[in-house]
């Protein structure tokens, strides 16, 4: 999964990719009772995007396509994000408050590692 670890002191975080990554839902917690039930949980990457922390996508290149192909709408001029993955299906975007305007988001790619999965 995602590796989270703090860059700086304040409000910036480093994701390390690997192939099997899902950076917008988090984790699923079971509970247990009569029934198991699951409840989601927010990922540490929209977690940021609301609070407005910097984010660093470390070896992006080693995300899997679609992942890279969600995230592609957080670099855009007027950034958003849907997380469809929660029951209330949120639209992030600047325009209303619900992405941070302090929220940023770098990534890295390193073309030298040898086992890179798609």
């Amino acid at each position: 999964g995602a590796k989270i670890g703090i860059l700086r002191d304040i409000n910036s975080y480093k994701i390390q990719l690997s192939d099997k990554v899902n950076l917008l839902t988090g984790k699923a917690k079971a509970l247990c009772s009569k029934m198991t039930a699951f409840e989601y949980v927010e990922s540490a990457l929209v977690a940021a995007a609301r609070r407005g922390d910097w984010v660093l996508l470390d070896n992006i290149s080693a995300a899997p396509s679609d992942v890279v192909e969600r995230l592609m709408s957080l670099t855009e001029a007027n950034p958003t994000l849907r997380v469809y993955e929660s029951p209330d299906c949120p639209f992030l975007q600047r325009n209303d408050g619900s992405l941070h305007p302090n929220f940023c988001l770098f990534a890295t790619v390193n073309s030298n590692r040898q086992s890179q999965e798609k």
